[in-house]
This record gives C-alpha cells, structure tokens and sequence, in this order.
C-alpha cells in the first residue's frame, strides 16, 4: 500500500506538471488541484502505522505542488458557481440512478453499516486517499493527456481511458450487474462530465459519491 501510494502520486504530482506545461485543460482549475493536494496530506495525518519514510515523502510531493500552484496561480481558474452546482446535481443524480438500477437488477442487497456515520467518514477518507483520486487523475487525467500530447483526437482517448478503467475493475467480473452495468454506466457518466467542463474534480466527486454512499444507497432502497 505504502509503494502503491508514492508511485501513484509521484506519477501524479510530475504527471500534472507536464500536461500543464503542454496546456492540456485537465488541470487547469484550483478545486481539482486542491482535490489532489489535500489527499497528499490526508493519509499520513490520519494516524496509524505509517513509516516515517512514508510520511515524509507524501508531505513532500504535498509541498512540491503546494509550491507548483503558488508559483502558477495565475494560470489557474477558479470554477464558477453554476459549473460546480452542475457538478454535484450530475454526480448525485448518478448515484442515485446507478444504486436504483443495482437494487432492480441484482438480488444481492447488503445491509446499512452499524454505524453509519463513522462508515461514512472513514469510507470517504479512504476513497479521496487512495482510490477516487488516483483512479481518476490517472485515468481521465494524465492517460487522457499523454495520449493526446501523442496527436489522439480527444474523443479516441477519452474512448481507451474508459476501456482501461473498465478493465481495471476485472475482479467484479463474478458480479455480472456490476461488471457489464453499473461500473461502465459510471464510466460514461464521469467521462461526459470531464469531457463537458474539463475539470477534473467533478469525476473525482462522483466517484468518490458512488464508492461512498452506494453501499447506502441499495441497502435503503
């Protein structure tokens, strides 16, 4: 986990500070930057049995970019009021409209948390460190980017990156609903969202909404 971390981000922060430098527009907003860079310092604050060399180098790539956006704020936008409410609207009708096609199509139901609230948090936590963020900032982000830094038409790379991230997810294969529904529905909603506004922390909301509240979702449902 620790190596998954820091070779993801490493990837991430340099991944940022190339597609930047070639004007791809996936980065080009405050929230999806400060998206990513609360999740560098998110995880090894939390506590826990983290290693010293861990920590640190986390901190670090935090700083780096810290550093990369001050020294860039200029060139970076901050979102309007009516894009980040679309987002959210778009990210939480999603969800709600994956969970119900879920609950009618799959027998499977689970049941609420015991105690829901510290899910939630904890839930949340461990999605915007690990998961969400550098699934879609890898995926929608820099696959996205360095294909078209390689004369892809946006279209085609948005195209693959849904194929690979689809792909990745090969291990709910053993639940059919799941596999050939609800995760490529999701991959094309958060892929139409980052193709509309080309911002980022729209996908990273909805995914992190989905891995989140889903589970919730279908057990009240």
């Amino acid at each position: 986990m620790y190596f998954y971390a820091m070779s993801s981000y490493t990837v991430i922060v340099l991944g940022i500070m190339i597609m930047r430098s070639y004007k791809i527009g996936m980065f080009s907003d405050h929230f999806t930057l400060g998206i990513i860079l609360v999740s560098l310092f998110l995880h090894p604050t939390l506590g826990g049995d983290y290693g010293l060399i861990y920590q640190t180098y986390m901190k670090f790539l935090g700083i780096l970019l810290s550093i990369y956006i001050i020294a860039n704020r200029k060139s970076i936008v901050i979102p309007s009021l009516k894009s980040v409410a679309v987002g959210l609207l778009w990210s939480a009708s999603t969800v709600i409209i994956l969970s119900l096609l879920y609950v009618f199509f799959s027998p499977l139901r689970g049941s609420l948390p015991s105690n829901l609230l510290n899910y939630i948090i904890e839930m949340s936590v461990f999605q915007l460190s690990f998961v969400t963020v550098i699934e879609e900032i890898c995926f929608r982000g820099l696959i996205f980017g360095f294909m078209v830094m390689n004369g892809y038409k946006e279209n085609t790379a948005l195209f693959i990156q849904a194929i690979l991230f689809w792909g990745i997810h090969y291990m709910d294969i053993a639940n059919p609903v799941l596999f050939f529904g609800i995760v490529p529905l999701f991959t094309l909603s958060a892929t139409l969202i980052t193709k509309k506004y080309k911002m980022l922390f729209m996908s990273i909301v909805m995914h992190t909404l989905l891995n989140v509240f889903a589970r919730v979702f279908i057990a009240m449902f």
